[in-house]
């Protein structure tokens, strides 16, 4: 059984009865810990997001230089095949 009181919330009609307003709900659930400590919060969510940036540009140049490497070995692929048919018609 949920009820206001056991909640911790005061509806408005619990409030009315009593003969006051409702009591500021914000006032009754506890501090997350980003409202106990900002700064510490703050630092964190920094840092968070400067590893989130590190990562991108890690998989970024990591992509880039795949995609260098692959066409590297297609061109001289490519080149071999050339060579390679140019000797066959000498012939």
């Amino acid at each position: 059984l949920e009820t206001a009181s056991t909640t911790g919330l005061e509806t408005a009609e619990t409030a009315d009865q009593r003969g006051r307003r409702p009591l500021d709900t914000r006032e009754h659930r506890p501090l997350e810990w980003k409202e106990r400590r900002p700064l510490d919060w703050m630092r964190c969510q920094l840092q968070m997001r400067r590893r989130l940036r590190m990562r991108r540009r890690l998989q970024r140049r990591r992509r880039l230089q795949r995609r260098r490497r692959l066409q590297r070995r297609r061109r001289l692929q490519r080149r071999r095949r050339l060579q390679r048919r140019r000797r066959l018609q000498r012939r």
